[in-house]
């Protein structure tokens, strides 16, 4: 049995398609790029230094000046002590951890699709919390000219991909021989619009197996190797998130790499963010380790230690 976090489609999946009101593109990175390149004033950001190093440099190509804010060790997000300071703040819903939103943010929900836009503009991933082929999704009352948009779709191929049955698999069979995925930046960002095809979720599910794999976690023992992140109120964990207490990225790696050979596909989100010699967001760079929201993901992180 292969343990990964990547939602499935199902054939009943495409009788439920609905359509929300926003603008869809192939990639998140693309509509933040289309996005950023409307903001009109200062230009000027403060954002977490433990995030996808992809998002810093969407800001630095369109010309913003940047300054990082640490990471809290509690629940992975961002210190925003210096917030009012700046025209404009970027908070991420770091793994699902719900972060408080001043008014001039706008907010990365790549990993906390079940809530409700709190700031000026929120920008989604729909290949994460959906059982979606890809694609970003930007929501916000602001007008946007989006008339240069071209407009794409999802081939076949996609779509088979993401569907449940053998061909997925072959390719979980595939992955576990490999090693750690490398994080590489485009050279270009695609801005097409892409089709608008969404799928339901049910963000109830992820928080009864976080619960349960909390559950896991104390009576595993797990406490005296790992630090688990936490969840404020409100949140919708997007995978079950630890720190190893010891800080040591070789060991990290060793373990994420003995949990794929197992056939257990965790991560080490953000491995190379761009942490700026603060402390916090550097130690959670080299000790996160995300787990699956699967039922036996804890189970199988003990028989690796």
């Amino acid at each position: 049995m292969y343990i990964d976090n990547l939602q499935t489609l199902r054939v009943r999946d495409l009788v439920r398609a609905m359509r929300m009101e926003g603008l869809y593109f192939n990639y998140l990175r693309s509509g933040l790029d289309f996005y950023l390149k409307q903001i009109k004033g200062k230009r000027r950001v403060l954002l977490p230094a433990f995030i996808c190093p992809v998002v810093p440099e969407v800001f630095r190509r369109n010309g913003f000046e940047i300054e990082f804010a640490d990471a809290d060790l509690g629940t992975f997000n961002m210190d925003l002590g210096r917030a009012s300071d700046f025209p404009l703040v970027l908070v991420c819903h770091t793994f699902g951890a719900r972060c408080e939103v001043p008014d001039n943010a706008i907010e990365d929900c790549a990993h906390f699709l079940s809530k409700e836009r709190e700031g000026k503009a929120a920008f989604y991933s729909m290949s994460k919390q959906l059982p979606n082929i890809r694609g970003g999704y930007i929501e916000t009352d602001e007008e946007l000219d989006n008339s240069h948009l071209l407009c794409d779709r999802y081939s076949f191929f996609e779509i088979l991909i993401k569907l449940a049955g053998p061909q997925r698999a072959l390719i979980n069979f595939l992955r576990s021989k490999k090693g750690l995925p490398e994080c590489e930046l485009d050279t270009d960002w695609d801005v097409r619009k892409a089709s608008w095809l969404v799928f339901g979720h049910d963000p109830s599910e992820n928080l009864r197996i976080w619960e349960q794999l909390k559950g896991h976690f104390e009576k595993l023992g797990l406490r005296e190797f790992f630090a688990m992140q936490e969840m404020p109120e409100g949140s919708v964990p997007f995978n079950f998130s630890v720190r190893l207490k010891e800080d040591s990225s070789r060991r990290r790696d060793e373990i994420l790499l003995a949990l794929r050979r197992k056939g257990v596909f965790g991560d080490r989100l953000w491995y190379n963010a761009d942490t700026s010699d603060l402390p916090n967001a550097t130690l959670l760079s080299r000790t996160v380790i995300n787990l699956p929201l699967h039922p036996q993901s804890c189970v199988k992180l003990g028989t690796v230690l």
